[in-house]
């Protein structure tokens, strides 16, 4: 079972992407819309970063993911 501090951020970058799809579908050509959109594509980075550095994911150092994160 994975910890709370791996699975928070990836559940929240799944929601990020959810919300992403929503943001976009709905009146796409609306500026609103789409700056929440590029507000929450910054949002998904930054959580899959922090995801991606509590499990080492593809092999790169979590100082690499930080530097993203930042």
């Amino acid at each position: 079972m994975s910890s709370l501090s791996t699975t928070v951020p990836l559940a929240a970058a799944l929601l990020y992407l959810g919300l992403v799809a929503l943001a976009l579908s709905v009146r796409r050509q609306s500026i609103i819309n789409r700056t929440f959109a590029v507000y929450l594509v910054a949002m998904l980075a930054w959580s899959f970063s922090s995801f991606a550095s509590r499990v080492g994911l593809f092999g790169l150092k979590t100082l690499w993911w930080g530097r993203l994160m930042v």
